[in-house]
């Protein structure tokens, strides 16, 4: 079983151009890693959306995306300012880390 990267964004306050960054980064991924390897999960009450990706290296896959894929300026700032990153292991939930947080006091990894 893979590892996978969940990246969760909170739509309380997301903003239309960190939905569309969001929307960017998911096509990027789909592209790179096939549209099988990536889910957007959305809550019943469009409270949060998740993206999961599976991944043999979740950790280097979020640096890519950090580095390459989430769009500079306004809407990717808006977009860390939502969201919660975590990887997860092939331990599932018993094996995690988070690797980024919209709130700077919870601690990384």
């Amino acid at each position: 079983m893979n590892a996978s990267l969940i990246i969760q964004v909170h739509k309380d306050a997301v903003s239309a151009s960190s939905d569309a960054a969001l929307d960017a980064i998911v096509h990027a991924i789909k592209l790179h890693l096939g549209s099988d390897k990536c889910r957007v999960i959305r809550a019943s009450d469009d409270e949060w959306i998740n993206v999961e990706i599976d991944s043999k290296d979740p950790v280097s896959l979020w640096r890519e995306i950090e580095n390459i894929w989430l769009p500079r300026g306004a809407s990717g700032e808006s977009l860390r300012q939502k969201w919660i990153v975590v990887c997860r292991g092939e331990m599932q939930w018993d094996d995690y880390k988070i690797l980024a947080h919209f709130d700077p006091s919870v601690p990384l990894g």
